[in-house]
């Protein structure tokens, strides 16, 4: 199995992946072996004076959002529970990013 390089912590940030877009959460639980993380996701509104169509946005903490729980899998990725390896959800852990392709 290969090492993941960040240790969830809960607080902090992640994000879910989706094709082309990203959607950010925040780390609410952790398993003691690390194996299962539970994110809740968090809001993300354009900021103030964004221009149209643009990806600027203000994250924060949305205590009330999609909880969602992901596995650590054989190749070292967080991937949402019940979902396949390679065409599932996946968690990037250490940041916290709203990206929307908008040509799509």
């Amino acid at each position: 199995m290969e090492a993941t390089l960040i240790k969830p912590v809960v607080g902090e940030g992640a994000t879910i992946s989706y094709v082309a877009d990203s959607y950010p959460q925040t780390i609410i639980e952790v398993s003691k072996d690390l194996k299962t993380i539970i994110v809740q996701e968090d809001k993300g509104v354009s900021a103030p004076n964004a221009r149209p169509y643009s990806n600027d946005w203000v994250i924060t903490r949305d205590t009330n959002g999609v909880i969602r729980e992901f596995t650590l899998r054989k190749n070292g990725r967080y991937v949402q529970k019940g979902d396949g390896q390679k065409t599932g959800l996946k968690l990037v852990l250490g940041v916290r990013r709203k990206y929307y392709a908008y040509e799509f």
